[in-house]
């Protein structure tokens, strides 16, 4: 949810809160959303009514503008647009939120762990054509001029390091058994760590999935919203790691926050929709 306020020195402080229910959408599911107007009044209609959260990242927007169909980034817009002030902006970089969850709990500045604050404020930068607070128009363009090659570069970085784990657990028995034990888990408030460090581990197990930048890009689209949201839209392939992981650390009887995940195979978004419409507020 995305406020403005006044503070004691009478300037305007923006602040974005993620209310639950709390969505994500990856790109396939954003794009669809948005290009399927009936579909997406409903959704938008569900989310305000239980006064949840659009969860939007740099790594999913980024995609729309890697895109040729200019018409599909406006559509994107429009949707985000009717969404406002029901939007938070989530940070992929799950290093980056794991350094900022490590200074929360050192009694840092209570700000959420894992907003993106240089998106929310490329957004807060916009000029509304109207009376609103927000607008989400142009924000592509915003995204495009720099901050989406910081997301092209940490996918290249995701590649390049499990291309090297699995190199080192092909020669590394202390590393096999490592992979093998059981899921360990220091309680905090979220499960950052934990989901990282887990869907990692399958993809090096995974020796059938070839690595590029795309399947990095839908590792991330895994990791901070299954750790932070309520429900999050994935393909078939990362719903199944997020159900063994689920399966794994039900083994070890470790008990965190995940996400709900929906994919394609699994209902879609109209699962999400009536999922969503049938939500309660936490």
């Amino acid at each position: 949810m995305l406020t403005i306020s006044i503070d004691n020195d009478g300037r305007l402080v923006a602040t974005q809160r993620d209310a639950s229910p709390t969505v994500y959408l990856d790109h396939w599911a954003l794009r669809e959303l948005s290009t399927t107007p009936t579909l997406a009044e409903q959704f938008v209609a569900a989310l305000k009514q239980r006064n949840g959260t659009l969860a939007l990242s740099c790594t999913n927007l980024i995609e729309f503008c890697n895109s040729t169909d200019d018409q599909q980034a406006r559509q994107a817009e429009e949707l985000l647009e009717a969404s406002l002030p029901h939007v938070f902006f989530v940070e992929m970089d799950p290093f980056l939120v794991q350094k900022c969850e490590d200074a929360l709990l050192q009694g840092g500045p209570p700000r959420p762990p894992h907003e993106d604050r240089e998106l929310f404020t490329t957004l807060f930068q916009l000029k509304p054509q109207s009376v609103s607070v927000f607008t989400a128009q142009t924000l592509l363009d915003g995204v495009r001029s720099g901050i989406g090659r910081q997301a092209n570069e940490l996918a290249d970085t995701i590649v390049q390091q499990v291309a090297k784990l699995r190199i080192e657990h092909e020669s590394d028995p202390a590393f096999q058994a490592t992979l093998k034990r059981p899921a360990t888990f220091q309680r905090i408030q979220r499960g950052t760590r934990l989901v990282l460090k887990e869907l990692l581990r399958g993809l090096v197990l995974d020796r059938s999935t070839s690595l590029s930048r795309n399947h990095a890009v839908d590792f991330l689209h895994a990791v901070v919203p299954v750790a932070y949201c309520d429900f999050v839209m994935l393909d078939k392939y990362w719903e199944d790691q997020v159900r063994r992981m689920r399966e794994r650390l039900a083994r070890a009887s470790i008990d965190v926050p995940l996400a709900q995940v929906i994919s394609k195979r699994s209902g879609g978004l109209e699962c999400l929709v009536r999922t969503l419409e049938d939500a309660t507020t936490v």
